[in-house]
């Protein structure tokens, strides 16, 4: 009886910790989303966000697959697509939405996705 009492206490123990270091490092999250948000140009994420609206069906496919983390070999093989055909499609997402790269539109994603939360 003694030791499941003891093992009651270390175990909350354990959770209090837990969630300290859960405190943490949500804290620390939320700092570097304010740091990426300062490194990016208002104007620009605010062109991204209304011309999403400006993307066709397929566009809006890949984006979606792009917002859940999908990699471009995932996206190929869940639409069924070339690589050729890919590549097109994401040269006109970027010309839409106003970014460069691959990085520029995860960048994007990401604080879209925060910006949800």
């Amino acid at each position: 009886m003694e030791q499941t009492q003891q093992e009651k206490l270390q175990a909350q123990q354990e959770r209090e910790q837990a969630q300290q270091q859960f405190n943490f490092a949500q804290a620390a999250l939320e700092k570097a989303i304010e740091k990426k948000l300062e490194s990016v140009d208002p104007d620009s994420y605010q062109m991204f966000i209304d011309n999403l609206a400006t993307l066709t069906p397929k566009e809006e496919d890949i984006f979606n697959l792009y917002v859940q983390g999908c990699s471009t070999k995932d996206i190929i093989s869940q639409l069924g697509i070339t690589e050729n055909t890919l590549k097109y499609h994401n040269k006109n997402i970027y010309s839409k939405l106003g970014v460069k790269t691959r990085k520029e539109l995860l960048q994007y994603i990401e604080l879209m996705r925060n910006a949800e939360h």
